[in-house]
């Protein structure tokens, strides 16, 4: 049985044609480019024979008919237009009428992409037509199928400088299949399905095609670009099978793309679970192409059930420790489920309490070692003390129910890969008691040895507590998911019902980026302290403080942005290793830095001026490095430079809009290798002392025309007035 894909298809017989380099064809219907020019219909065929590869279709069963309201932009000499089908869905056959136009530069082949995008456009380059086109970041579902707009194509007309009526359309996407099934307790809706390339390959958004009417569409995507796209399921979401060998299949349409570091899964159910599954295998989408997903089960223990696996193939039931019953509720029965190959064990009520030591590893033969997941319903309220200690389980999914965790619960959990922490339903924050055991204070998830937390997903406000009472971490072993030395989390992901970054809570974890949420109000000290390999960080505007030594040592760290604001962020500093003041990215080889708002530069809360090069905001330890070039942009929100606050960055170039003010003492000092500066106010700021203190390349000042004998009588800029120049 043929399956309909929701979407837009239009083919028609190749034909062949001469090569044309002259942009400046004769154009059908004259050279006036009126509105009269455009065919009013343009025709869209689905041809019986699907065996051609230049044919835009999937596999032999699958194929698009036209939908109603189905829309293309389409590009022909000077002219941009937008055609949409009216009639009945399902045919093989349409007629798109012409609804809106516009003029664009002359182009030398009809274009034309689906589906319809008012920011798409066409330009002739080098000999050839480019589209702009853009991925879609966020996909609908559909049964068996990807949704309505999300599989992008792109035509070519056969004859150079005409208006094609009938366009011959090929698929721009691969497409990557998902199946999961849940299990026989309980029904289980989809909301939402995240796909994340997890070596930042950009898989939606802006991108470059080259396309032809013989050969396949050559794309590019552009480095603003995003590396995750979302599939919604709407309304009340789907439903997936509970049938292992019939899985409910969820696709996505993606670019071409090779993922060299694997990719991650994120479902979420419209209760508010999240499962997250990881590969870190190289995994290829080719275009026109499907590249499936093993299944994944997704499900849920019932309230008076707590399922777990084991690493290796036993069917052997586990056998807690002095034989007692670990739990606040009886078991009434221990078994394994062969259909779902997990063990359950079942109680006389919903389960609330796993008590100390349930699942301890008491001995080098302790099955503990054995257990691989355990999960526990959304009744469970209190993990107590040691309640995993040096267990062998590799990941963990703590409920929204859960309100308390004791003590060394998850220590020493060497095998532990991912830690999941669902919302509270009545947005209740968790307490989470630091470790004292070890002769000082440490953090829930420190000396775990050599563990490698690969995931943490953290949508909980989770509270530290010592002896009962709230504690605040003040060094890099305190921390939430501090791990010392041993950098637990490749993948940190923040949801809602975090408010803050509280100090230390990520310190020296193993990440290259981490998206900050935009309700995140407060970063706190040493938050990110460490995390050597993390690339690029956003400060949102809602971001009102961010504490000292935040991100000391990020050594990787070469993007900054700030976003704008009116508001000042309250930015701390850094000390250095022998303690002396260092400036916040100082060890950090910052290439792109993007200043949006003004910054109040703190030491410990307090208002702080730097003494020396190395303790301004943006001061480099890399001034010297001279592969390193860094691009600075400040916006217009920006109204005061600091003290010593680019000083020794590794710029060519420099913008200072209008909107600054003032500059304070040696701004840019050693920026070895700026050349040019750029002032955009017609008034002069006001600049302290040596604000260019030994910029040595710097040979030109440029400055508005008609300000040119202000800046040059000004105080402070009248020692550069052989560099002023007028623009």
């Amino acid at each position: 049985m043929k399956r309909l894909f929701y979407t837009f298809l239009a083919a028609v017989v190749l034909v062949g044609c001469s090569q044309f380099d002259d942009i400046d064809q004769p154009v059908q219907g004259g050279d006036d480019n009126t509105s009269a020019i455009l065919p009013e219909v343009v025709s869209a065929v689905v041809p019986d024979d699907y065996d051609s590869e230049s044919r835009t279709f999937v596999v032999r069963d699958q194929h698009v008919l036209w939908q109603t309201d189905d829309a293309i932009s389409y590009f022909a000499g000077t002219m941009k237009a937008k055609y949409v089908y009216t009639g009945v869905r399902g045919v093989t056959t349409a007629n798109f009428d012409l609804v809106e136009e516009s003029n664009i530069s002359r182009i030398l082949y009809t274009n034309a992409v689906y589906p319809y995008d008012a920011d798409a456009s066409c330009v002739h380059v080098g000999g050839v037509d480019q589209l702009s086109v853009n991925y879609p970041a966020v996909q609908n579902y559909a049964v068996d199928s990807f949704g309505n707009g999300a599989n992008l194509m792109v035509a070519v007309g056969a004859n150079p400088g005409e208006y094609d009526k009938n366009l011959h359309f090929r698929n721009a996407c691969g497409y990557f299949t998902i199946k999961l099934y849940s299990n026989k307790f309980d029904e289980v809706a989809i909301k939402s399905i995240k796909l994340t390339a997890l070596g930042g390959e950009k898989i939606a958004g802006p991108a470059t095609i080259i396309a032809s009417n013989t050969e396949a569409p050559e794309i590019t995507m552009s480095n603003e670009g995003v590396s995750e796209v979302t599939l919604n399921c709407a309304g009340s979401g789907k439903v997936i099978s509970s049938d292992v060998q019939n899985p409910t299949e969820f696709w996505f349409a993606l670019p071409p793309t090779t993922f060299e570091g694997g990719l991650r899964v994120e479902i979420t159910d419209v209760n508010g679970k999240t499962y997250i599954k990881e590969t870190t295998k190289k995994i290829v989408v080719n275009r026109n192409e499907i590249k499936p997903m093993a299944a994944i089960k997704f499900a849920y223990p019932t309230d008076n059930q707590l399922w777990y696996t084991r690493h290796s193939d036993s069917t052997e039931l586990y056998e807690f420790y002095g034989g007692e019953n670990p739990f606040d509720a009886t078991i009434t029965d221990h078994y394994y489920d062969e259909l779902n190959d997990i063990f359950v064990i079942e109680f006389d009520a919903p389960l609330t309490v796993i008590k100390a030591q349930a699942f301890e590893s008491y001995g080098l033969s302790d099955k503990s070692k054995d257990i691989d997941t355990i999960t526990v319903p959304e009744t469970l309220t209190t993990i107590e003390e040691e309640a995993f200690y040096s267990s062998g389980i590799t990941e963990f999914i703590v409920p929204g129910s859960v309100t308390h965790i004791d003590e060394e619960a998850f220590i020493i959990c060497k095998n532990l890969r991912s830690i999941t922490f669902h919302p509270s339903p009545t947005n209740t924050p968790l307490e989470m008691e630091i470790t004292t055991s070890l002769g000082h204070d440490m953090g829930p998830f420190a000396y775990n040895g050599e563990v490698d937390l690969s995931y943490i997903y953290v949508n909980r406000n989770i509270i530290l507590t010592k002896d009962g009472e709230p504690f605040t971490p003040d060094n890099d072993n305190e921390g939430i998911f501090a791990c010392g030395a041993y950098a637990p989390a490749g993948t940190v992901v923040i949801g809602e019902q975090l408010p803050e970054i509280y100090p230390y809570m990520f310190n020296h974890c193993n990440i290259d980026n981490v998206e900050i949420p935009a309700h995140i109000s407060k970063i706190g000290d040493g938050a990110f302290f460490g995390c050597n390999k993390l690339t690029t960080i956003t400060i949102p505007k809602t971001v009102k403080s961010i504490g000292d030594d935040a991100f000391f040592n990020t050594t990787s760290l070469k993007t900054v942005i700030i976003e704008d604001s009116d508001e000042p962020l309250q930015l701390g500093h850094s000390y250095s290793f022998t303690g002396e003041d260092r400036g916040t990215f100082y060890y950090s080889p910052l290439s792109n830095i993007y200043l949006g708002r003004d910054i109040d530069y703190r030491e410990e809360g307090e208002p702080f001026t730097p003494n020396t090069w190395d303790e301004g905001v943006f001061s480099s330890d890399y001034y010297d490095l001279e592969e390193l070039k860094t691009t600075v942009t400040i916006s217009n929100n920006v109204t005061r430079i600091l003290k010593e606050m680019f000083s020794g960055v590794r710029m060519e170039k420099v913008t200072i809009p209008a909107s600054v003010k003032t500059i304070e003492d040696y701004a840019f000092e050693y920026c070895y290798i700026l050349n040019e500066v750029t002032c955009e106010g017609t008034t002069p700021a006001t600049i302290g002392s040596s604000i260019f203190y030994d910029c040595d390349e710097l040979g030109t000042i440029r400055v508005p025309a008609s300000a040119v004998s202000a800046y040059k009588s000004a105080q402070g800029w009248s020692s550069y007035e052989s560099m002023i120049v007028g623009y």
